[in-house]
């Protein structure tokens, strides 16, 4: 299969976009089709080589040569990207400033393996794109703003326009090391305080502003990539009652496996239960045995120090700056939970986007958040679970009002 790749007119300084495919030709329009770089990553494109080049901790120059950078920008105010260095620099200079930059991209691209970007990123992108804006209560937003002690950058965020939404949520899937989203422009729903996310209103005066969540997340992914399963939403209670028979407290259940896949002493979660001794012992023995935490740091670290960075289960690559055995396990559990809500929003947002009624807003870290008509909560409330890509085991999800 060939693909094409394409340079912006804006990255070369010409007039049209530079398209590689058995060829070269020059074009007003970037074909869909493309692997487009840009000189920034898009969130909203599914095939941004900027993007997949950032995936892989790949840096391409794509400035043209520092003495004719340095000239214009004590020329230019802002950014260069509007630069026509076709006119600016001499015709054999731009040109070969244009031959280095296509045979580095197609070099590069040419050595990537793409198989995370066309199976996991792109439906992921096409979820993102689907987001729309928010309904606001002006009313609950004056109110709010009026507040001691607010963040008002964060709520000015949701601030609405003339047509009663806030402007729709971009975000930014470089911001963590482990791929957890940011917010890039919009709405800050991610820093939002949970008592004021009723400023979100639905569009449906009848209908609600409905969250649906995966239960427990990281620590069933550690449990499914250990092997096991578990068809109950609640994944501790499981534990205590079905690997514990019942002897060990959810409570303890759920510190015990925290503490596994994120680096407790025994000796602080002893404290932290109250239990000590024997029970401490069987405890931690059956929660290591049951998630298989021993295995996963062997297969991670010698990846770490083949590679010099791990990949979590879709692909993604993930830069370890700490080579610690609870950061080797966390990255691998948080980013790989990255991926599978991603993945799982976007089936579920397939599944229902036949049905006007219901609107897709925010992605919360683990939570899709949804506006929903009067005539579409059952259907909502229906959903229990979801399959996603790569697992045989499907993923519990709750469903609440907000």
């Amino acid at each position: 299969m060939t693909y094409k790749v394409c340079i912006d007119k804006n990255v070369l300084g010409t007039r049209r976009h530079l398209v590689i495919d058995s060829g070269y030709l020059w074009l007003g329009e970037i074909p869909e089709d493309s692997w487009c770089l840009s000189g920034r990553p898009d969130s909203r494109r599914e095939r941004c080589l900027d993007s997949l080049f950032a995936s892989e901790g790949i840096s391409i120059d794509v400035n043209p040569p520092e003495r004719f950078v340095t000239s214009m920008s004590s020329l230019v105010t802002g950014s260069l990207g509007q630069v026509p260095w076709e006119y600016v620099m001499p015709m054999c200079a731009h040109r070969d400033f244009v031959k280095r930059l296509t045979n580095d991209v197609v070099e590069t691209f040419g050595r990537i393996n793409r198989s995370y970007f066309e199976e996991t990123w792109a439906p992921q992108t096409r979820l993102l794109r689907s987001l729309l804006p928010a309904k606001i209560d002006p009313v609950r937003f004056s109110q709010i703003r009026e507040e001691s002690g607010i963040n008002h950058r964060v709520v000015d965020s949701f601030r609405p326009g003339p047509d009663g939404h806030a402007p729709p949520v971009t975000y930014n899937r470089f911001g963590t090391r482990t791929g957890r989203l940011t917010v890039k422009s919009g709405p800050d729903i991610l820093t939002l305080k949970k008592e004021y996310r009723n400023v979100i209103v639905p569009s449906d005066p009848g209908g609600a502003i409905v969250s649906i969540d995966f239960s427990a997340l990281e620590a069933r992914i550690m449990l499914y990539e250990a092997g096991g399963d578990c068809p109950d939403a609640d994944l501790y209670e499981h534990i205590s009652s079905h690997v514990f028979g019942g002897k060990v407290s959810r409570k303890v259940a759920k510190g015990a496996v925290i503490s596994e896949l994120y680096g407790s002493s025994k000796e602080k979660l002893g404290i932290a239960l109250g239990i000590s001794g024997v029970e401490l012992d069987t405890v931690v023995r059956g929660v290591r045995s049951l998630f298989k935490t021993p295995e996963l740091k062997k297969r991670v670290k010698e990846e770490f120090i083949r590679s010099g960075f791990i990949r979590n289960r879709h692909g993604r690559r993930i830069a370890i700056d700490e080579p610690l055995d609870h950061i080797f396990v966390n990255s691998y559990a948080q980013s790989t939970g990255v991926d599978v809500s991603l993945l799982g929003f976007s089936t579920i947002v397939d599944l229902l986007a036949s049905d006007p009624g219901i609107r897709p807003l925010f992605i919360l870290h683990d939570a899709l958040i949804l506006d929903v008509s009067s005539s579409s909560l059952d259907r909502v409330h229906s959903l229990s679970s979801v399959n996603v890509a790569g697992y045989a085991n499907r993923f519990p999800v709750k469903v609440e009002r907000i």
